[in-house]
């Protein structure tokens, strides 16, 4: 028998709660090149007994044979569990929520900035203790594209070592670096114990981040930017369980939540669209954008539209 571990390797997670709906996620490790079967349930209790929703779905190689189920029909306000299978084996179960659809308070969560060479995930052990939260809100830099040795962490000493020890340039580079970072036993359990939404930073991509490039990235070395950018946003949406309403834009990142008419929640992007960083008089420059005048204009209209009491 293959143990479950070796199957499911990274464990489980999920996002993008909604009242009636939530995307949950798992990858399947395996060395075969062929799509794998994927069984999974939504259900009532931690033993999966009372399942609600379920299905089966592929692990493809051309996704790194990661799965996000978009699962809908869901009851508002609700605690599931949920759980996959393949190869014979059942991966661990994860707890996830709905939103209500009337809220008289929420909890939740923030964190950013997960340099694993920086030090020990705590952070993440500590937000998976609190029952009570409702989600975890991402606010990017998820990874880090950096080497094992970039000349300011300590992860060399303590026994943290990127995987690969190199920076990220290509699409396998940022799959190896999301698995590495799933192997952590703190992720995994934030991941099993609470949904999140996730939006991006620039070290999801590289360091200092704008629509034409990166501070970072030099063209003659690292080849060219269209290329790195859309193998880091592959991997992005590959490994992380956020919901894309429309297959043919994966690069629209910003979204918005209505959390029980009490929480107008505004997801923004503010690398993919922004111009290149600058110093001195040109930054007052009024022509000047960060999120781009699509993604400006979509967010005034949600600010303008919307009767949440907090936005």
């Amino acid at each position: 028998m293959v143990p479950a571990m070796d199957v499911f390797s990274h464990g489980v997670a999920s996002g993008d709660p909604g009242t009636d709906r939530v995307v949950i996620w798992t990858r399947v490790t395996t060395p075969s090149t062929e799509p794998v079967e994927v069984s999974w349930g939504v259900a009532d209790s931690p033993e999966l007994t009372d399942v609600v929703a379920s299905g089966t779905e592929y692990a493809r190689p051309e996704q790194d044979h990661s799965v996000k189920i978009d699962v809908s029909g869901l009851e508002p306000g609700r605690t599931y569990y949920y759980g996959f299978g393949a190869l014979g084996r059942r991966s661990p179960v994860g707890r996830t929520k709905t939103f209500p659809t009337t809220a008289e308070r929420l909890r939740f969560a923030t964190c950013s900035c997960a340099k694993y060479t920086a030090g020990y995930f705590n952070a993440y052990a500590r937000i998976a203790d609190r029952d009570e939260l409702d989600f975890v809100l991402h606010l990017g830099d998820y990874i880090y594209e950096y080497p094992t040795d970039d000349g300011k962490a300590i992860g060399p000493e303590i026994g943290r070592e990127m995987d690969p020890p190199h920076e990220c340039r290509t699409l396998e580079d940022y799959r190896r670096r999301y698995s590495h970072y799933r192997l952590d036993p703190d992720v995994q359990r934030v991941h099993a114990l609470h949904p999140f939404i996730n939006t991006l930073d620039d070290h999801e991509f590289c360091n200092d981040t704008w629509s034409g490039g990166a501070g970072k990235h030099d063209e003659a070395e690292d080849g060219p930017w269209e290329d790195r950018k859309a193998a880091a946003l592959q991997a992005w949406h590959e490994w992380i369980p956020v919901r894309v309403d429309d297959p043919t834009q994966p690069h629209l990142i910003y979204r918005d939540f209505d959390v029980g008419g009490l929480v107008h929640l505004v997801l923004l992007d503010g690398r993919t669209h922004r111009d290149m960083q600058v110093r001195g008089e040109k930054i007052d420059d009024p022509d000047r954008t960060v999120l781009g005048a699509e993604h400006f204009g979509w967010l005034i209209d949600r600010l303008s539209h919307t009767p949440q009491t907090w936005r």
